[in-house]
């Protein structure tokens, strides 16, 4: 998010309203303060176990780590605590630019196809160093020529002498390159529903008094 919040870049933001500041000299700024937070608890949560972890005991369990015990343990889940709070706003209110993200793609020009076309070059050459030298020259040319990588593969011989123009259209489609992202949103949207799920049985617990809270 942090990244991604950048004025060049531009992709997504933290929820903001106004009055909120993000910084005495430059009233331009939005920094993305509760990310920021959320990496430095981070790096505090993370060293926690040493004290326990490094204890070592005589035979069996005596007191050498409960005063370790009594005061990380405590300390670890409240700022988890913390952590996921904070996490739950930034995901409810979090700012999607989809147009800024399509723009970011298309700012190199379509070369973030290059390697996976070469890739499938060279299972119909049979030869990577050949397929590599092949998608190289049109990359230089299209850097040189101040062109698009699209348009100098779709004008180049030895290239469409292996496939198809539907073929390399779906090649050059940079929405297929995506990695993992639409597991990891997955995972934290399953992530976030079960939270706000557990949240709202907590409250209700809460509000009918049962005896064990």
């Amino acid at each position: 998010i942090r990244d991604l919040s950048a004025e060049e870049v531009k992709e997504v933001f933290e929820p903001w309203s106004k009055g909120v500041h993000g910084s005495s000299t430059m009233p331009q700024k939005r920094n993305p303060e509760p990310s920021e937070w959320l990496e430095g608890i981070a790096k505090i949560v993370r060293v926690l176990p040493i004290p326990i972890n490094s204890v070592t005991m005589q035979h069996e369990r005596d007191a050498t780590r409960m005063a370790p015990e009594f005061l990380v343990l405590p300390l670890a889940f409240t700022l988890l605590h913390a952590q996921i709070k904070s996490a739950m706003r930034i995901i409810e209110g979090l700012q999607v630019f989809e147009e800024n993200m399509k723009k970011n793609m298309s700012i190199s020009r379509g070369f973030m196809a290059a390697e996976p076309l070469m890739l499938e070059l060279a299972k119909r050459t049979g030869k990577k160093i050949t397929a590599h030298k092949i998608v190289y020259d049109v990359v230089q040319d299209a850097i040189s020529s101040n062109r698009t990588f699209e348009e100098c593969i779709l004008e180049n011989a030895m290239i469409r002498k292996y496939f198809s123009q539907d073929e390399l259209k779906n090649l050059l489609n940079l929405e297929k390159y995506i990695g993992t992202a639409d597991e990891q949103i997955e995972k934290i949207k399953s992530a976030f529903e079960m939270l706000s799920k557990e949240k709202s049985e907590i409250k209700q617990i809460y509000i009918r008094g049962d005896n064990y809270l």
